[in-house]
């Protein structure tokens, strides 16, 4: 299951909505900070799910405008998404593309490397910040989860961050 897949289809595990209401949660909850989700592709991906079964549909009318499609998790859905889930919160995950650039750090010269990595600390406490803010915010406290595990390992890496720009 893609990424995508598995954050829309969480959404609608919550409970039934339609592709705009999905949209709204992915803004407010801040889900685009650690995922690429584009808007565009949301009612493409419910396509991919209701076509794999993992979802069905009925249309409701709308206060205003054209009845909606109303998305809600099916069976194979609750199944495949548990079996998902499970496997991701037990297994760690170490891959990174900044591990690569670390891995090949001596192609740039020691004060490229530190401007380089300067820029990366950065644009993390700006990324701090954001994420302090949404965890200000009245969001369910899986979310919040999901914010205070990205703030520890953010502080944590720019500590070592530091430390290791002082030792090059």
């Amino acid at each position: 299951m893609s990424e995508i897949e598995l954050v829309v289809l969480g959404l609608i595990n919550e409970e039934p909505r339609h592709g705009y209401q999905i949209e709204e949660l992915i803004e407010e909850r801040g889900i685009r900070e650690w995922t690429n989700i584009a808007f565009s592709s949301i009612y493409y991906v419910l396509k991919r799910l209701d076509d794999a079964g993992l979802v069905n549909w009925e249309l409701k009318e709308a206060n205003r405008g054209s009845a909606k499609k109303v998305y809600s998790i099916s069976r194979r859905g609750k199944d495949a998404i548990k079996e998902e889930i499970t496997k991701i919160l037990s297994s760690p995950e170490y891959s990174n593309p900044f591990l690569l650039g670390l891995a090949n750090l001596p192609v740039l010269s020691i004060d490229e490397a530190k401007q380089a990595l300067n820029s990366y600390k950065e644009k993390q406490h700006r990324k701090l910040k954001q994420f302090r803010l949404k965890n200000n915010q009245n969001l369910p406290s899986h979310v919040k989860a999901m914010f205070n595990r990205s703030i520890a390992i953010i502080e944590a890496e720019l500590v070592w961050l530091g430390e290791f720009v002082k030792s090059m």
